[in-house]
């Protein structure tokens, strides 16, 4: 027997054991069972691998199923049951990242297990849901709450209180008021007097050469020397348009 014909003998053996075990298993018919077989194979040919592919778990499979479900959704209730406790007793909410895991979880979970085995869980899912959603929701307001202030503790002290020395100054100033800004509009606490500190600190360093300059100007008028200071008024329009361009992002400059 050459091999090809021990590989027909082998197929067709399996199709042979395959009928016969869903005659057993099932009511249908011989012409019904060759009627599936022969649709199976015309998808098969068209598209390179069956449609038809049977999950639905036996009713042993079922019941561990739901077994493992209830398990660890216990595991989930524990959890978060240990978060509402805090709360009774005032204690300090869990951090964000605690929450995120929670919710991770929660996501896993239900992507774990199809809708059948869920409706048959004995604990209220949907409850548990919207218990996780209010916690999260409480946790995010304090996060905010907290990075906020401490993205305005560190503007006042790395903004506000430093003095500018040179043009590496200002650009390390202007990196720490993008930063903060950055941390304020994350955590949804950027307000109009954020905004108004944050236009008055770039103003002041877009206009730092150019004020120097000025001054530098109208120290050497007063002393005579005229055409030093119109060379230095026009350095110090000069840094106007580069630094305020630069660092406001238009070209309305102010008067100096």
């Amino acid at each position: 027997m050459s091999e090809h014909e021990l590989d027909r003998k082998i197929i067709r053996n399996a199709l042979v054991k395959s009928i016969i075990a869903i005659e057993d298993d099932t009511e249908a018919t011989i012409p019904e069972i060759f009627t599936e077989f022969f649709l199976l194979a015309s998808e098969t040919i068209n598209n390179g691998k069956p449609k038809v592919k049977n999950n639905t778990p036996s009713k042993t499979n079922q019941r561990d199923l739901l077994k493992e479900a209830t398990y660890d959704l216990q595991q989930l209730s524990d959890s978060i049951g240990w978060v509402q406790e805090d709360l009774d007793k005032e204690e300090a909410l869990p951090d964000l990242s605690d929450i995120e895991c929670l919710e991770q979880e929660m996501e896993n979970f239900l992507e774990t297990y199809d809708a059948d085995v869920l409706e048959k869980l004995p604990n209220d899912l949907n409850k548990l849901q919207k218990k996780l959603i209010l916690f999260s929701k409480l946790v995010r307001e304090q996060d905010d709450k907290h990075g906020a202030a401490a993205a305005r503790s560190d503007f006042a002290e790395s903004v506000v209180d430093r003095e500018i020395l040179t043009i590496a100054t200002v650009w390390s100033i202007i990196s720490d008021i993008e930063l903060c800004e950055q941390l304020l509009i994350e955590h949804n606490c950027l307000t109009q007097e954020d905004k108004d500190n944050i236009f008055f600190h770039k103003r002041r360093c877009a206009v730092h050469r150019a004020e120097k300059k000025t001054k530098e100007a109208k120290t050497a008028e007063e002393n005579g020397k005229h055409a030093k200071a119109q060379k230095l008024r026009d350095e110090a329009y000069s840094f106007l348009k580069k630094d305020w361009s630069e660092i406001m992002d238009n070209e309305e400059y102010p008067d100096l």
